[in-house]
């Protein structure tokens, strides 16, 4: 039997047991916090190609990150930080692993009036109260500095708890950048939706739009069932 295959299979009873002995009435669902790390299979829970914003936009990376990796390309933003006083902070923040993957152009110059990329991610913390405060005091676990300044704006309410806002900053010869974004906490699970563009890209519906889909995914592998069909084009 493949090993992936297995280990969706044991996550999907682990969390179809928890449900069932948490269930509380009312609509909406309660995730399990006491599951073990490996049986979260963070790669389905991502976006795919088929809804990106806009057609042409293809899958750079995906890839797993432990707080070492992180702190490490965290480094290259930030280097006034060393990558080792990161780690620390990360591990005392209670993170455990993250996975991204990330959507762009072949050739980003071509389509300036667009976002640049799509980032999805689903990250690991050792308990909700860690995942919480990733959502409330640390930008969601994104590499972004404690320091910068976030400009909030309204989501509606998505699985434990959702925030979105943008983020800016100076590109210098293109101009302002943002970063739009929309996250969201399912149990000890903190996944977001990254927006990247120049300014005048961005655009909060389709972003909000994005993270309900990725939630989609996201039920579907606490369910074991099948991911959601691709969005009917309009």
């Amino acid at each position: 039997m493949n090993d992936a295959r297995f280990r969706h299979g044991v996550f999907a009873l682990i969390v179809a047991s928890a449900l069932v002995l948490g269930a509380c009435g009312g609509d909406s669902r309660s995730y399990p916090v006491d599951i073990d790390d490996e049986e979260f299979d963070l790669p389905i829970m991502q976006l795919g190609e088929e809804d990106m914003p806009f057609e042409g936009m293809v899958l750079a990376v995906s890839d797993a990150f432990d707080n070492e990796d992180w702190a490490e390309i965290f480094a290259r933003q930030d280097p006034f930080i060393e990558p080792e006083q990161r780690l620390g902070q990360f591990e005392a923040q209670g993170r455990v692993l993250g996975h991204l993957a990330l959507y762009s152009w072949d050739d980003p110059m071509r389509n300036l009036g667009k976002v640049f990329q799509v980032e999805s991610h689903a990250t690991i913390y050792q308990d909700a109260e860690a995942a919480s405060n990733a959502i409330s005091l640390r930008a969601c676990g994104l590499l972004i500095g404690d320091d910068r300044p976030l400009d909030p704006f309204d989501v509606p309410h998505v699985a434990d708890e959702s925030a979105g806002f943008f983020h800016r900053r100076d590109t210098g010869t293109l101009g302002i950048a943002v970063e739009t974004v929309v996250c969201f906490r399912t149990g000890r699970l903190v996944h977001a939706v990254v927006e990247n563009g120049l300014d005048g890209t961005q655009d909060v519906e389709r972003t909000i739009g994005l993270a309900e889909r990725k939630l989609e995914y996201v039920d579907a592998a606490f369910d074991g069932t099948d991911p959601p069909p691709p969005p009917e084009e309009t």
